[in-house]
Formats: C-alpha cells, structure tokens, sequence
C-alpha cells in the first residue's frame, strides 16, 4: 500500500512540475513572438518616418502595412496584465486606427496627405516604441497571478 501511495505521489508532483514547466515556456514563446512582432512593425514605422521622397514613402507604407498585416493578431494578444509592457485594450485600438489611417493615405498620397502620414506615423512609432524594453516577465507574472 505504501509503495503505491508513493507512486501516486509522484504521478501528482510530475505532473505539477511538468505543467508547471509547459506554462513557463508557453508564456516565454508567446512573449518573444509579441517582442518580435513590436520591433519589426517598429523597424518599419522607423524607416517609414525617415523617408523625405514621397515616392519611397509610399513604397516604406505599403511594407509597414504588409508587417502590420502578418503580426497585428499577435500584437492584439500582447495584453496589459499578462505582459509588463503590454498593450491595454485602448492602446490596441488606437495603433488599430493609425494603421487605418496610414492606408488610407497610402493609397493617396500627395504632398498634404505626406504631413498627415508622418503625423500617424510618430503615434505609432510612441505606441511601438515600448518593444524596445525587455523588462524582466517571470517576476511580472507572478505578482499579476496573485493579484486575480
């Protein structure tokens, strides 16, 4: 009875640990795939930002909305409470409504619509710009798990 008692013990204590385990490389996957979808629609904003010639801002546009495109689910993912520097649902929405925007200029743009682009493009980039900090996580979420 004893020695089943002890495999049964540790079956429960595996498990835990093995959950436990899962959980920590999940939330680690799904931080660095957030950090790297933050910094590559960045990089885009940033070189977007730093085009004069109108033509090849429109070129750097239709690129940022490609990146935008291919990692916005992600970035949507990357909440408040979950990640030290994450996005809060507002936050989200706001980056949502300059892409919008950044589209639609894009799709004309002339010398008035290069000032509104560049104007949508420095909110992005102030939005974006908290991928550049690489704040410690393991710490964060167990201060944010107790306080649930």
């Amino acid at each position: 009875m004893t020695e089943a008692l002890i495999g049964l013990v540790g079956v429960i204590v595996g498990a835990l640990l093995g959950g436990t385990g899962k959980y920590w490389l999940l939330r680690r996957d799904a931080w660095r795939e957030a950090r790297t979808s933050g910094l590559l629609t960045l990089a885009d904003v940033r070189t977007a930002i730093a085009c004069t010639d109108p033509a090849r801002l429109t070129a750097r546009l239709r690129l940022l909305l490609k990146t935008w495109e291919t990692h916005r689910e992600v970035l949507a993912a990357f909440r408040q409470g979950n990640f030290p520097n994450g996005f809060r649902g507002p936050e989200w929405l706001e980056l949502a409504g300059h892409m919008a925007l950044l589209q639609d200029v894009a799709d004309t743009l002339d010398s008035i619509n290069v000032t509104a682009a560049r104007g949508e493009l420095e909110a992005t980039e102030r939005l974006l710009s908290r991928f550049e900090a690489d704040p410690p996580v393991v710490g964060y979420v167990i201060r944010a798990s107790f306080r649930r």
